[in-house]
């Protein structure tokens, strides 16, 4: 193996998940299931509200990259469709901004900067 090798993303395809997967991932608090369940609803699932609704729940788990995924499945969210719950996904973001995981803040810091472009969301500095 190359030196730089070991510095390279390693990609996966997202699988797909049914909404009833999806709800007993979350009940089963499977976490290998749980970090691709945001990125498959933000990105393909049609019932969007449904969508917002796992990532938000997701958002506030235990597991650092549940949260980021979550976090980012709002970024997908925002710039696919053109809207998110800015009542209650803003102060999500907020939070995610200063984590106590790197992953998750740089995850908040993509969103922020995706709703501020697609929904013209403001933040305070």
């Amino acid at each position: 193996m190359a030196e730089n090798d070991a510095e390279k993303p390693l990609y996966v395809s997202i699988p797909k998940f049914t909404r009833a997967e999806m709800e007993n991932a979350v009940a089963e608090d499977d976490i290998e299931k749980l970090i691709y369940v945001s990125l498959f609803a933000s990105l393909y699932y049609e019932d969007r509200n449904f969508a917002e609704q796992i990532c938000t729940e997701l958002a506030h788990h235990s597991n650092p990259n549940v949260r980021a995924m979550a976090i980012e499945g709002f970024e997908h969210i925002a710039r696919i469709d053109d809207k998110l719950n800015q009542e209650i996904v803003k102060p999500i973001i907020e939070k995610a901004l200063k984590d106590e995981n790197e992953i998750v803040r740089d995850r908040a810091v993509w969103t922020k900067d995706a709703t501020k472009q697609y929904l013209k969301w403001k933040y305070k500095k």
